[in-house]
């Protein structure tokens, strides 16, 4: 494989704090078009893209901030060869509004609000019946409580509640169309292992289904680990 056009990414970053209680960050980045030649299948993959972030906090004490983030993304991808032809369209937001209080000390309580959406559209150039609008919001209450009960680990404990609404719209297959909203909630339960300079950590989590725990009690989890170096 080869590029026929070659990707270039552009990225601006700032960082300013106003004051001694302001503060703000924001990242742009742009994904010029490329063009990914697959010579084996005679396929030809496009891309282009947009990412986006946005932070502004106010720090009354220097154990409380209230704040606000904005973050997404915009993705633009194709892709042809023989016996297939796609393009998708994905847009992606997400907005959430928070307060932290003890910052630094024995327990660290979060509260906020976040709303999310996203919208993933697809296109088939050969099966016209799979076109499909795809959409999904959220808006969440949610609180956390971290809390580092020695040099090296730590535990968390969140309770998320969430207004859902998910639609798939086939454009030229209707009766496949589905619509699903409801009330979603919670409960997720963390541990976390740091290394003693607090550039490495190791952290765990589960996640269990408050709104149906009988029939659909658990909800994900995960395992990750962090470096900076």
């Amino acid at each position: 494989t080869y590029y026929s056009k070659e990707p270039i990414s552009m990225k601006l970053e700032g960082a300013y704090r106003i004051g001694d209680h302001y503060k703000l960050r924001f990242a742009v980045q742009r994904d010029e078009s490329l063009e990914l030649f697959d010579p084996d299948t005679n396929g030809l993959f496009n891309y282009e893209g947009n990412n986006y972030f946005l932070l502004f906090d106010y720090q009354p004490v220097p154990d409380s901030v209230i704040g606000i983030t904005v973050d997404g993304f915009s993705q633009d991808k194709s892709k042809s060869q023989t016996g297939e032809n796609q393009s998708q369209v994905t847009d992606y937001l997400s907005v959430d509004a928070y307060w932290v209080q003890g910052m630094g000390k024995l327990y660290e309580f979060r509260l906020g609000a976040q709303y999310d959406q996203i919208t993933n559209d697809i296109r088939d150039f050969i099966t016209a019946s799979n076109d499909l609008n795809y959409f999904m919001d959220t808006f969440q209450l949610y609180s956390t409580v971290y809390h580092p009960f020695n040099e090296h680990m730590a535990w968390d404990v969140g309770l998320h509640v969430g207004q859902v609404e998910e639609r798939h719209d086939y454009l030229l297959d209707d009766v496949r169309d589905e619509k699903n909203e409801g009330v979603q909630a919670k409960f997720r339960m963390g541990f976390e292992y740091s290394s003693a300079d607090g550039l490495s950590s190791l952290q765990v989590n589960i996640s269990l289904n408050v709104d149906d725990p009988i029939n659909d009690p658990g909800d994900g989890g995960g395992i990750s680990f962090h470096s900076v170096f």
